[in-house]
């Protein structure tokens, strides 16, 4: 089972991941994959504290936080070490796309193209899916397969498991649930890309 989704976006996963769930329309832009450190997790595992607050106001915001808001983000992530909000969330969905394709038993990674292709197959063998409701999951996941990017920082899926048992302790109560990438259409579980963990 992988940290994907059942309903839940896995930038909702999280406490602070819902912070930037909510923030991830508004920064509407390509994952920038960079090399996670243990710094990083560490850093943004102990911000989370002091984002959850922010979570309600980024969801009333939705696409469109004022300055008011984007410094309160700023603030937070800058006292963590972030140069400000923008990279915290890169950390965060670095964080996502990993945990995204970690299988929690064995710890295999899988590359997003390949669990959407799985997909894929599952969609189509399921019979309890309407034909019309089936037609539309099959042409999302085949848009998300098209566009999926593969893992860059290979380095990154063992620094994450390093801190694998204390990011699992920011998911909800039901943290052993696949959790959906954020930006997937409810058919298409998976985006890793977009995914991490807690976005405020």
């Amino acid at each position: 089972m992988t940290l994907r989704s059942k309903g839940v976006s896995l930038l909702t996963a999280i406490a602070a991941v819902l912070l930037l769930q909510v923030a991830a329309p508004a920064r509407a832009q390509e994952l920038r994959q960079l090399a996670l450190t243990d710094q990083h997790i560490t850093t943004f595992i102990a911000a989370q504290p002091d984002f959850a607050p922010l979570v309600v106001k980024l969801s009333e915001a939705a696409e469109r936080p004022d300055d008011s808001l984007k410094g309160e983000l700023d603030t937070v992530a800058k006292k963590h070490g972030f140069a400000n909000f923008d990279e915290y969330m890169d950390v965060n969905d670095n964080i996502a796309f990993v945990m995204g394709g970690l299988n929690e038993k064995s710890m295999e990674f899988t590359e997003p193209v390949e669990r959407l292709k799985k997909d894929l197959e599952e969609i189509r063998a399921d019979k309890d899916i309407p034909e019309e409701d089936r037609k539309l999951a099959l042409e999302d996941l085949e848009l998300e397969i098209k566009s999926a990017a593969p893992l860059q920082f290979r380095e990154n899926i063992e620094v994450v498991k390093r801190h694998f048992a204390d990011l699992l302790k920011l998911l909800p109560d039901d943290g052993g649930e696949e959790l959906e990438a954020e930006g997937a259409a409810p058919a298409a579980k998976d985006k890793p890309a977009e995914q991490p963990v807690a976005k405020p």
